[in-house]
């Protein structure tokens, strides 16, 4: 952005000076005012790195204007330069105390103004860059812990002497304690006690060495109380000259695999046992005794497949935090085509079951696919990167498509589907695809909660607001309605209302996050309607474009809740 220097002198020749100076300045933009008054009413909607004000000038002055400057939003560390015909000392003091960075004294010195304005100038600009960077950094830090939140994993990070300065979510929800219970090394209080020193013996060989970190140890779980297994693995971060600066590592839930092997430990002992007693019996017996090694020997074989299969599936559980979510699409996708494919019986004839095991299989596809889909699509809401691709259309035809393919759905949970459709609504700039993603997920929070023997009912119509046209769509449900609390907080990211009040069916909480951000991205609004006991009413509306020209309405104003 171009710098902005703002000049104030109600002495029109001295404004001119400061202008033809001002030009002398690299790549400089200036606004000139013969009124203090009227350049504060400027600064109120506008940036300025770099201030340059006359002393005596018609209330307020000089030292007014800064001391009112100082007050203003954003404005209180912009340099200020004053000009002033008055060497008093007594000035020089009053000048600093109204937050003056420097002044000069008339008659002015052409090259000790343009050096002094230079520096001033870099020195606003440096400051605005180190602002703006911190901003981002802070922004990065906020959206790579809300990926670290959302891991299946314990995530955390140490300093290089091995104390412990982070955990992800997942370990509270895990633990029950908080952050000043388990920093450092507080830890040690949930770990089993029969793993207790091993773990730290390793853990202190590693960050006294820098080599990698990876146990087995038991966790306390806070819901049951019950100790769960879990890989503990850490890497070191260096720096440059090599120097760790920070230790990074994650739990995983081995808990299920372990029990696995031990099972499977037990099966071979008892396997051992058996061939050990039937080698007895049949000592005399060569040929069977052959057999039975024969069948030992697959037996061991079998098992150190399946202890093979279960280390690989050990591996793949670590491999999931580097995984990125777009990798996950490909996979999935053929899998549904495949699914597609042998349900349709075009790789040969099924049955009933299979058919409907098919579907089955189908829909969890589906369903895995749609979280992969609302996660990509809440980190392109947070990072501002989710994008809209409108089109001019009316969108009674659109809508009632969008019901038709869901009312099946409803039909097999026993729910009516009615709509109430205006046949002739405006047109409006929508990406159609975006939109029934937004009906899909309203439809698919109606479905949650309405009972056997409810309904749901969408309806489309125009409203007029001032001179604002809108589209409003809504889906209504006969369920059990939201309080005001909940209601206030449905359209926030991972937020679901507590198997306490109302119960829920899974899913991640962002499906009612991505649609308010994807109606916001159509200069839309989007709100519920709710009475505990009487249902819920989410409602969006649709800006319709003006009859001439490009541009569209503004958004309507608040939009009460019941």
């Amino acid at each position: 952005m171009t710098p902005r220097v703002l000049l104030i002198d109600d002495n029109i020749v001295n404004l001119k000076i400061y202008e033809r100076l001002a030009q002398k300045l690299e790549a400089c933009e200036a606004f000139s005012f013969t009124s203090s008054s009227a350049a504060l009413e400027w600064l109120e909607n506008n940036p300025v790195d770099l201030v340059v004000v006359d002393h005596h000038m018609p209330a307020p002055n000089g030292l007014e204007f800064l001391c009112l400057l100082r007050g203003m939003q954003g404005k209180g560390s912009v340099p200020a330069l004053m000009v002033t015909a008055d060497h008093s000392k007594e000035l020089r003091y009053e000048a600093l105390e109204s937050g003056v960075t420097d002044f000069l004294t008339k008659p002015l010195d052409f090259t000790e103004f343009l050096m002094r304005a230079k520096n001033m100038l870099a020195l606003s600009l440096s400051e605005s860059r180190i602002l703006k960077r911190a901003d981002q950094l802070q922004e990065s830090e906020q959206r790579y812990r809300f990926l670290a939140d959302t891991m299946p994993q314990i995530v955390w990070t140490a300093r290089p002497d091995g104390n412990l300065d982070y955990y992800n979510q997942r370990w509270y929800d895990y633990t029950g304690l908080t952050f000043e219970q388990t920093k450092d090394w507080g830890w040690k209080a949930v770990l089993h006690p029969s793993d207790l020193q091993n773990c730290v013996q390793r853990w202190t060989r590693s960050f006294q060495t820098g080599a990698h970190y990876e146990v087995q140890y038991r966790f306390r779980r806070e819901s049951d109380g019950a100790y769960r297994w879990h890989l503990g693995r850490a890497f070191a971060l260096r720096d440059r000259d090599g120097a760790i600066v920070q230790w990074v590592g994650t739990c995983t839930d081995i808990d299920d695999q372990k029990r696995a092997e031990d099972g499977l430990l037990r099966m071979q002992r008892e396997l051992e046992t058996r061939v050990e007693r039937r080698t007895e019996e049949l000592s005399g017996m060569n040929g069977v005794l052959q057999a039975e090694i024969a069948e030992r020997k697959l037996v061991e074989a079998q098992l150190e497949r399946q202890a093979d299969a279960l280390e690989s599936k050990n591996d793949e559980i670590e491999n999931l935090f580097h995984t990125v979510s777009h990798e996950l699409k490909t996979p999935l996708t053929s899998a549904v085509e495949f699914i597609s494919l042998v349900r349709d019986e075009l790789a040969g004839p099924v049955t009933e079951t299979q058919r409907e095991y098919l579907g089955i299989a189908k829909d969890g596809c589906a369903q895995l696919s749609m979280c992969i889909n609302d996660l990509l699509d809440a980190s392109s809401v947070d990072t501002g990167k989710l994008r809209v691709h409108r089109i001019l259309l009316a969108p009674s035809k659109a809508i009632g498509r969008m019901v038709a393919s869901l009312a099946p759905l409803a039909r097999g949970k026993d729910i009516d589907v009615t709509s109430d459709i205006d046949a002739d609504l405006p047109e409006v700039l929508i990406d159609e695809r975006r939109i029934r993603q937004v009906v899909t997920n309203l439809f698919n929070n109606a479905l949650k909660f309405a009972p056997p023997g409810g309904t749901i009912h969408f309806s489309a119509t125009s409203l007029t607001e001032r001179d604002d046209s809108w589209v409003r769509i809504s889906v209504s449900d006969s369920g059990p309605g939201l309080s005001a609390e909940h209601a206030t907080h449905v359209f926030e990211r991972l937020y679901q209302v507590r198997r306490s009040a109302l119960s829920t069916e899974g899913g991640l909480g962002l499906g009612l996050f991505i649609s308010k951000g994807i109606v916001e991205l159509h200069e839309g609004a989007i709100w519920v309607d709710t009475l505990p006991g009487q249902g819920c009413n989410f409602c969006f509306t649709l800006p319709v474009r003006k009859a001439q020209g490009e541009r569209l309405v503004s958004r309507p104003t608040a939009v009460s809740l019941h």
